[in-house]
């Protein structure tokens, strides 16, 4: 399948679902001031992130008619621009939802949307951005009457919730996992990192960033285990639940005598063996010129490049 920046906007919509009970932050989330511009801004992204790998022609415009709050336009074959395809964005928000028959509506819409861009559609999503407690019903019969309709995706809110909170180097690592899979780099990062569960891998890649940054090849056992606990209780909240943190130290006694992590007998450091890892180097290297990553977000990068989850693998300890 070519890696479009369709595919790329569906596999951001689902990649993450959060708690039911969350949902009821659209509450008080508007639909043109602040759902709106945030949809613009993640599909904009997609498309920067996209034209570092791809030469495409694209635009993203906020609409409000024809059946669509947001279209993006791409051509993949920048010589004929019959080529153009449109994605189009329905967004219903908890007000609009309690307002009136959002199940007509959306109907109505689909139909203006399908008439204005005729074969040029290739999806129309449906965001819809409410709470599951009070609009159980109406999203139930959205999902059930308009999801089997050609080219219809209906996002319930759970994974719109997530879509919305989504980090730009998530989208940067998703569109580049989707797009450079033959990389023989990315091919090699992954093996190297292939048998480490989840929380080892926030150990290893703790210490090529903290050496980046840094300089310093060696850090003092309880500086790692803090970074490391702060690295995964960020990464839990944002939804991989990699592990428990109280076990973090376990984990850590359980490296020391790999060849990766050692402690020294003179200094009570740890130095981490950075030969292991030269592929993954090679993508931090990558990502800092590419995407200018410094810091946190060059971890967090690193992390959704190469986390279970990109390699296929459940999140498991």
């Amino acid at each position: 399948m070519i890696t479009t920046p369709c595919v790329v906007l569906q596999e951001l919509l689902l990649l993450r679902r959060s708690p039911s009970q969350v949902t009821d932050s659209f509450r008080e989330l508007k639909h043109d001031k602040d759902l709106v511009p945030r949809v613009l801004e993640l599909t904009q992204e997609i498309l920067d992130y996209f034209l570092k790998y791809c030469a495409i022609s694209n635009r993203v415009q906020g609409m409000r008619d024809k059946g669509i709050d947001v279209r993006l336009r791409y051509d993949m074959n920048l010589d004929e621009k019959e080529n153009d395809r449109f994605v189009g964005i329905q967004i219903k928000s908890f007000d609009d939802i309690r307002r009136g028959d959002v199940l007509k509506e959306l109907k109505a819409q689909y139909v203006d949307a399908c008439s204005e861009h005729e074969g040029a559609l290739e999806r129309y999503y449906i965001l819809l951005c409410t709470d599951r407690k009070t609009h159980g019903v109406q999203i139930a019969n959205v999902a059930s009457e308009l999801g089997k309709l050609p080219r219809v995706r209906v996002i319930e809110p759970e994974h719109c919730h997530a879509f919305l909170r989504l980090r730009s180097d998530t989208v940067s690592a998703t569109v580049e996992r989707l797009v450079r899979e033959e990389d023989i780099v990315r091919k090699l990062a992954r093996n190297e990192v292939a048998d480490l569960s989840p929380a080892k891998l926030v150990f290893v890649l703790d210490m090529l960033v903290r050496f980046y940054n840094t300089g310093e090849p060696a850090v003092t056992p309880e500086e790692l285990i803090d970074s490391v606990t702060d690295r995964i209780e960020s990464l839990n909240g944002e939804g991989f639940h990699t592990i428990d943190s109280p076990h973090i130290d376990v984990i850590y006694h359980g490296m020391e005598e790999t060849d990766f992590i050692r402690e020294s007998a003179y200094d009570s450091q740890v130095r981490f063996d950075f030969e292991s890892y030269r592929a993954v180097n090679a993508l931090l290297t990558d990502a800092t010129l590419r995407y200018q990553y410094e810091g946190d977000d060059l971890f967090h990068y690193l992390f959704e490049t190469l986390s279970p989850s990109a390699l296929g693998k459940s999140v498991e300890d």
